[in-house]
Order: structure tokens, then C-alpha cells, then sequence
């Protein structure tokens, strides 16, 4: 067994997504999840959004690149937690066109 790390977690400071439409991206997160724009690092191309206590970070990829296919992809999925009745959660996705599956 491996010996313990001379110090402790405190959970996730933030996550990198790379973005191809940031508009599109931000439209999302704010205005359907509501997540706050904390701020914007021009030069590397992030956008920082509030969630609760943690930042993710969206780094748009530049012009004319794409995405990985899904198969190739480093991250499979990003799960938030949150307070909320599910029926109106749901009807919310709805009323802004989301999919649930």
C-alpha cells in the first residue's frame, strides 16, 4: 500500500471544457443554468463561470480546429449538484429546448 500524501483534498478548484461556439456555450450556462461569467482571460481564450463554490472554465479552440470525436474525448461527462425540485428542473429544460434523456 502506497504511504499518504503529505497533504489533503478540499475537492475541485475548477474544469477545463474546450469549446468550438462559446455564444452558443455561454447561452447555456448562464442563461439556462444560470451560472455567473466571473471573468474572461483574453489571451488564453477562457471564459470562467461560477458554480457554487467551484469555477469551470470554458477555453474556446481556435478558429478552423474541432473537437475530438466523442469516442476520443478526455471527458466523458461533468455532473453539477443541485437543490431543486426535479419536475420543475425538467419543465425549466423544456421551456429552453434541452434535451433530457
Amino acid at each position: 500500500m502506497a504511504s499518504a500524501p503529505p497533504f489533503r483534498y478540499h475537492g475541485l478548484d475548477h474544469v477545463v471544457l474546450k469549446v468550438t461556439l462559446i455564444e452558443r456555450t455561454l447561452h447555456f450556462y448562464c442563461e439556462v443554468l444560470g451560472m455567473k461569467l466571473e471573468r474572461i482571460i483574453e489571451d488564453l481564450g477562457i471564459y470562467q463561470l461560477r458554480c457554487g463554490r467551484h469555477l469551470i472554465d470554458l477555453q474556446v479552440m481556435p478558429a478552423g480546429t474541432g473537437l475530438a470525436t466523442k469516442a476520443s474525448r478526455g471527458i466523458d461527462h461533468l455532473c453539477v449538484l443541485i437543490d431543486g425540485d426535479m419536475g420543475e428542473v425538467l419543465d425549466h429544460l423544456a421551456a429552453h429546448a434541452v434535451p433530457v434523456d
